[in-house]
């Protein structure tokens, strides 16, 4: 997807979800049609910032996007109350946890590499209604598991998460689970689909 200046101007003012497609990347271009290859990054930033912003998109409340485009969005982005997002390095993880862009965040469906959630909650200061996960980012990880458990039990210091759903097999969750198995019914499960939901991704 190609932005240019004067895409700035528009307004969107009703708009409350984008989803952008795994497979979106923002790029800046010329009036002409063809990339500006010249352009900076800090100037690519100054036209996504103004495009993506509070005045143009007041409403906007829903997002789904991959990490490679989150930091375009930056202005809005603490207007968003349900976030889809496909991390490939934990960056966006980063981003949520760290930078506090998200400062009304509720509902998170997470899909990435293996170490993403814990990039996540490294970072502390997590605050969610919900967290929804692929049962494959936590089906080979005990100690994981165990920092989950303690968030929908309400167990640790720095997290706030009032339920987690996984999306997947439960039976090869629990086939490495060392726990009792009963501890497993703190999460819900829904394995009705192999990922965690992404254009769909309601909260619920």
């Amino acid at each position: 997807m190609k932005i240019y200046p004067s895409d700035s101007q528009l307004q969107f003012l009703n708009i409350r979800r984008i989803t952008f497609s795994p497979e979106t990347y923002l790029i800046a271009g010329t009036p002409s049609g063809g990339l500006d290859t010249q352009q900076s990054r800090a100037s690519f930033f100054s036209i996504a910032h103004k495009l993506f912003s509070p005045s143009n998109m007041p409403n906007l409340r829903h997002l789904a996007i991959s990490d490679e485009n989150i930091e375009a969005l930056d202005p809005i982005l603490h207007q968003i109350i349900t976030l889809a997002i496909r991390s490939e390095y934990g960056s966006a993880a980063e981003v949520i946890a760290d930078h506090h862009t998200f400062d009304n965040l509720k509902h998170l469906s997470l899909e990435g590499s293996f170490d993403t959630v814990e990039t996540l909650l490294d970072h502390n200061n997590v605050e969610l209604e919900s967290l929804h996960l692929s049962s494959w980012m936590v089906a080979d990880d005990e100690e994981l598991l165990a920092r989950l458990l303690d968030f929908v039990k309400a167990e640790d210091p720095h997290n706030r998460i009032g339920r987690i759903v996984f999306y997947g097999s439960r039976e090869e969750v629990e086939t490495d689970f060392d726990g009792p198995a009963d501890d497993l019914n703190a999460f819900e499960w829904r394995e009705d689909r192999d990922h965690s939901p992404y254009a769909d991704f309601n909260g619920r």
